[in-house]
């Protein structure tokens, strides 16, 4: 893109002060394109990471409840430093 860009800004310059421009070939990247999967194998696959992406909701929940405990006991502790220790010697 960088080189077009270039190519342009030296045809622009070229045009602006009579000077004749060599013509630049600038050869651009292609993109491979991704090799299409068959439906019945794209099925298997999205069967397969469906059933590894399962979670126990318990452990969801005990996950979040832990989350939970330890942003309150956090919340506490702040608290309670930034009283003993700024208004407590008032």
């Amino acid at each position: 893109m960088l080189r077009e860009h270039l190519a342009w800004l030296d045809k622009e310059l070229a045009r602006e002060t009579g000077i004749a421009s060599p013509t630049l070939v600038i050869p651009t990247l292609t993109t491979p394109k991704a090799p299409i999967v068959p439906l019945s194998d794209a099925d298997t696959l999205l069967s397969n990471y469906a059933a590894s992406e399962r979670h126990d909701p318990t452990a969801l929940r005990r996950g979040c409840f832990l989350a939970f405990a330890i942003a309150i006991a956090a919340l506490v502790l702040g608290v309670l430093a930034v009283y003993f220790l700024h208004y407590a010697n008032r």
